[in-house]
């Protein structure tokens, strides 16, 4: 099992933001030259970021200092298949958003071109069709004796409903089982989990899942028709805004289940862990933070991550990261860069999510279950071979780390 990993991000540039010092001799205005891409300066009020603008490297308009947001430490479950996801940790201060000339990709040709528009058109899809689908899998949920949901986080049951609204056009189980287990319940699960008559999930990868009250994580798929979903809750209270992330929990393990169903085995045994992974996540935060600004602040806690493992997010690490989570194959997943499917594999779902709308990621899963590689289905649906894409790809995913 893959632990989830602490990590610690704090935006030391915001501590300048209050900064009264001398002017330098150039003050920065608004559409005058400046040197070097990214740099910010502070003056009058106002933070100043050095843009392109045609061939030229001009300031913007500036963005007004605004008191910083209270520290966010999202510490959510993990996800499925067959290890969970975690989620990043970070004590992170997040800075004012800067309005951008937004345009969504057309396709590959202006990805890279339109990166900065993908989180828009992503998110607002998946609103549309999580509140307009139909629903087509009943729940039952369970709770364990000693588990108990934060009061904020709301009903689970509408957050699975909105996932199961987003897929409706696709086969889902007819009834999912839902188990909602803390550390102190893990008996009480581990008995759910036998009393089903069969599952891809054992008794003991619960407990591998759950290793202390904080650290209590998730699984979800559906097994010969039913929906089956194991649900880590964590005693820790959270700020309001971090709830995302426990709901988008529930609609990223529903997903599983649908891919579950679509494939009639673990999804990670016919795809790339990058997609089986990546996709659920962009099913899951954008259900589960529910205004286009959240969700954008919980895509810059997965940004700010430090590269680790990866060294760089050059396109070159990137594309080794494809190559040693699947690539266009399936069922090999180096475990030294696992755990960055849930923000590498996610940003690369959600720029094909751009580029061919949510689904067209559900379409590629319901041609692999039907026996098409992964690479026929990958061309068929989007008109470029993966290796083609690859690389596009890549270079997309690297401009949203090093210029978001």
């Amino acid at each position: 099992m893959q632990k989830r990993k602490s990590l610690i991000l704090v935006l030391a540039s915001l501590l300048l933001l209050g900064s009264t010092g001398a002017v330098n001799a150039a003050a920065p205005k608004a559409g005058s030259i400046c040197t070097k891409l990214g740099k910010k300066e502070t003056y009058l009020g106002k933070t100043y970021t050095c843009i392109k603008s045609g061939k030229r490297l001009v300031w913007n308009k500036g963005v007004a200092i605004k008191v910083a947001a209270p520290e966010v430490t999202p510490t959510p479950t993990a996800s499925p298949i067959p290890t969970p996801s975690p989620e990043p940790t970070p004590t992170f201060v997040f800075p004012p958003l800067e309005p951008l000339t937004e345009k969504a990709p057309t396709g590959f040709v202006d990805l890279l071109e339109n990166y900065s528009g993908i989180s828009k058109v992503v998110w607002s899809e998946i609103q549309k069709l999580a509140l307009e689908g139909s629903t087509k899998s009943s729940f039952d949920i369970e709770f364990g004796p000693q588990t108990t949901l934060q009061s904020s986080v709301g009903k689970p049951q509408d957050y699975f409903e909105k996932a199961s609204k987003l897929w409706a056009n696709y086969s889902q189980p007819k009834t999912t089982k839902a188990f909602f287990f803390g550390f102190a319940d893990l008996s009480w699960v581990q008995g759910k989990n036998r009393g089903l008559g069969g599952s891809w999930f054992k008794s003991e990868e619960l407990a591998e899942n759950c290793k202390n009250e904080i650290e209590c994580n998730s699984f979800g798929g559906a097994y010969k028709g039913q929906g089956q979903l194991f649900i880590g809750v964590s005693t820790r209270e959270r700020p309001i805004w971090n709830l995302g992330w426990v709901r988008g929990n529930l609609a990223h393990e529903f997903t599983h289940a649908v891919q579950y169903t679509e494939l009639g085995a673990p999804a990670g045994a016919k795809l790339p862990c990058w997609f089986a992974e990546g996709q659920p996540q962009v099913a899951g935060q954008a259900i589960g933070f529910e205004t286009l600004e959240d969700y954008r602040k919980s895509r810059l806690a997965w940004i700010n991550q430090p590269a680790g493992v990866l060294e760089s997010y050059s396109p070159d690490s990137i594309l080794k990261f494809y190559e040693a989570t699947g690539g266009s194959g399936n069922g090999k997943c180096s475990q030294s860069v696992r755990s960055r499917v849930y923000d590498i594999g996610y940003f690369t779902v959600e720029a094909l999510s751009a580029i061919k709308g949510i689904q067209s990621t559900m379409d590629l899963v319901v041609s692999v279950g039907k026996g098409v590689s992964f690479d026929t289905s990958f061309k068929n649906i989007y008109g470029i071979s993966w290796n083609e894409a690859a690389p596009i790809l890549a270079q997309t995913i690297s401009r949203i780390y090093l210029m978001s």
